[in-house]
């Protein structure tokens, strides 16, 4: 993908950080900030939030929720993606998007300012000391992504997190 950038091909760039959604939607997360980062700089940004809404609806993740309310923002304004935010948190409750949204006072109503840090200080230290990746075969779990397992020595079992405190 860089040699694309470097080249001046953005779209094609762009092309290839949605195709991990394609080849293993488990680690379609990890090519967000690429994306993200690549359409702002070079990109449309309505167009970047027609693509995440339907990666959204094929691929639901806490990273996906969090970029496509960042591009609908960005494109039609705070309204639109304050109901986003709303909505998704209910069907699919995640600590990274609670923090994110209630971090802008989105969902801090009816919260007192102290409160409202509480629960922001108690969501990052639970989200600082957990681990972001777990092997599938023998349990190993880390922050950073190994394609080897260093415990079970086995390729490709090392997975990120699924669930409330996870992706």
């Amino acid at each position: 993908m860089k040699l694309l950038v470097r080249q001046g091909s953005y779209r094609e760039a762009g092309n290839q950080c949605l195709k991990v959604f394609d080849q293993n939607a488990e680690f379609g997360p990890e090519a967000i900030d690429r994306l993200m980062k690549l359409e702002h700089e070079h990109g449309d940004i309505g167009r970047l939030a027609k693509k995440l809404r339907k990666l959204y609806e094929n691929y639901p993740s806490t990273s996906l929720l969090l970029a496509l309310v960042e591009s609908v923002e960005r494109a039609s304004g705070r309204t639109g993606s304050h109901r986003l935010v709303e909505k998704e948190l209910e069907t699919r409750p995640s600590v990274r998007g609670l923090l994110t949204a209630g971090g802008d006072g989105r969902l801090r109503e009816g919260m007192t300012t102290d409160e409202g840090r509480l629960v922001s200080r108690i969501g990052h230290l639970i989200l600082a000391n957990r681990p972001v990746y777990r092997c599938v075969s023998c349990g190993f779990s880390g922050r950073q992504l190994h394609w080897l397992c260093p415990s079970c020595k086995q390729w490709e079992t090392v997975r990120p997190i699924q669930g409330v405190e996870a992706e």
